[in-house]
């Protein structure tokens, strides 16, 4: 028993001893294509680069990879497959310059080996992505047609991959789940760990969609289970972002925030940008639930100082609408720009089944800060996509439109729009959208289900508690510079020079003071805060 423990061990030292020795080896092999380009030696630089190929698909940094071999002129690829990995690395670092060149020049009529061909299919098809789906597809199938038969390499599973991200900007989530898991095991059978990670994450992501958040759950909690005592467990810590989103949906807040904090975390120290937006997303949703001001404000200024400047549709849409939920949880103004823009890009957004900003313009709306006459608007946009959107905003959307017509008391329309919220309570036990509505619309839901709104009055008196114990003490520090700063009389502008910030996030600070403090301006918020002894006289 003693000899079998001791081979056992060994034999995992040995593995865990090889894995650090290849990724060692990997960062020398980066550092000698390095040296060799700066020293103009490019034919070395790409055998260099080339002499293993497998092992570009281990590293989760392809940025790092593409900086070492972008300065190589295009004519020392010789061989369509090396042009192939540059184009893929291109696509992922965002250089879309060079992508376009190498997909105008290469030629597939001459391409022989057919795995390559579809490769390059496949790199076709995501170069089209969110422009034209339909082509995009089309593309895709087939480089599927082309590999479907041959071995399981790490480019067939990455053609895979390619195939699963289109159908997923179709909204057609089952298939692009299967797609995933079968890119997720080709991955995981060739050593690729983080490649398998990031697919089986997308896997239940995508079967979160269709509203199945016990099988997320399941899903999550076998692989992490799996890896607990992996070398490389800190990528699969990605898996807790479906998970918490599940945890979420199922109205597990406090399990919610736990793995979203794990995952945005794991997200953070991995460098994966891409995976911002959704995670911020959800963690702002578990605040805004629990009517935690202090942490939406504080989300909000983070997403806005780290990725305000980037070109991110979906990035720059979700904090848009992070940006209006908050003021509208502060009951404070919001900006027409915010507005306006979201109408314009909001709605486009939402034909290809991301709704944020349809729930945000309907809140807006029904707290009398939105524009009504926008209202048959949204009502179109949601009629004709609520089949491509995921059920738990499906509901969110369908409650804020029977809250507007409870509100106006349009009893039938209102119930129209609670029974399409309802369905999705009772086939899957999505509930979250019931919570943060006024509690005039339960009236009208006793008797369909008194369950559920004994479910919902002990949540608000909950949040009644919560707001009890909520006073000036819990001023954050930055919420306390902002108020020395006006003391000694200086603009919204000026404390936004010296603390570094933007004006509209000193405005946001300013929103949050006055709620904790029960003021409506300036001097009322100095005299409490001076009464205080939060500031100095």
């Amino acid at each position: 028993m003693t000899d079998c423990l001791i081979y056992v061990i060994l034999k995992i030292a040995n593995v865990v001893g090889r894995m650090i020795y290849m990724e060692q080896e990997h960062l020398n092999l980066i550092q000698k294509v390095i040296k060799h380009v700066e020293n103009a030696q490019f034919e070395e630089g790409l055998t260099c680069f080339f002499s293993n190929a497998k092992w570009m698909y281990k590293e989760p940094n392809l940025a790092k990879l593409y900086h070492a071999i972008k300065e190589i002129p295009l004519k020392y690829y010789r061989y369509s497959e090396q042009r192939l990995i540059l184009g893929w690395l291109a696509f992922a670092s965002g250089d879309n310059s060079v992508l376009k060149r190498l997909l105008i020049s290469e030629d597939l009529n001459t391409v022989q080996d057919k795995t390559t061909c579809a490769g390059w299919y496949a790199l076709k098809s995501m170069a089209l992505f969110s422009t034209d789906y339909e082509k995009g597809l089309s593309l895709s199938k087939k480089a599927i047609n082309l590999v479907d038969n041959k071995a399981d390499t790490p480019m067939k599973a990455n053609i895979y991959m390619s195939h699963a991200r289109q159908y997923a900007s179709l909204c057609l989530f089952q298939e692009a789940a299967s797609y995933f898991k079968k890119a997720a095991r080709i991955f995981e059978l060739n050593e690729c760990v983080f490649l398998a990670v990031s697919c089986y994450t997308n896997e239940a992501l995508n079967i979160h969609a269709t509203g199945n958040f016990h099988e997320v759950v399941r899903i999550c909690g076998y692989h992490l289970r799996m890896s607990s005592s992996s070398r490389q467990g800190h990528y699969w810590e990605l898996m807790k972002l479906p998970l918490g989103m599940a945890y979420y949906c199922l109205n597990k807040t406090g399990l919610s925030l736990l793995n979203l904090k794990s995952a945005k975390k794991a997200i953070d120290a991995l460098e994966l940008p891409h995976m911002h937006g959704l995670v911020e997303y959800y963690l702002f949703n578990c605040f805004m639930t629990e009517k935690d001001f202090e942490k939406m404000g504080l989300l909000v200024e983070e997403l806005e100082r780290r990725f305000g400047y980037l070109e991110h549709m979906m990035i720059h849409l979700v904090l848009l609408c992070m940006k209006v939920d908050y003021a509208l949880s502060l009951n404070k103004e919001i900006q027409r720009e915010w507005i306006d823009e979201l109408e314009l890009k909001g709605l486009e957004m939402a034909k290809y089944g991301h709704p944020f900003a349809v729930e945000s313009l309907l809140r807006a709306i029904r707290m009398g800060r939105g524009n009504p006459l926008y209202l048959d608007k949204l009502k179109k946009s949601y009629t004709d996509n609520k089949e491509k959107i995921n059920k738990e905003q499906s509901q969110a959307i369908a409650m804020e439109f029977a809250s507007i017509y409870f509100s106006k008391k349009l009893i039938g329309e209102g119930f129209r729009y609670f029974k399409e919220a309802y369905k999705w309570y009772q086939s899957c036990g999505l509930e979250i959208g019931f919570f943060n509505r006024e509690i005039d619309f339960l009236s009208y839901i006793g008797d369909i289900d008194n369950r559920l709104v004994k479910k919902i009055l002990k949540y608000n008196k909950y949040i009644i508690s919560k707001q009890n114990n909520f006073n000036y003490e819990h001023l954050t520090t930055r919420e306390e510079e902002i108020l020395t700063e006006m003391s000694r009389g200086k603009t919204n502008r000026e404390i936004a020079e010296v603390l570094f910030i933007s004006q509209g996030t000193v405005k946001w600070h300013l929103a949050n003071i006055y709620k904790k403090l029960n003021v409506t301006h300036r001097v009322e918020a100095l005299n409490k805060a001076k009464e205080y002894k939060i500031i100095n006289q």
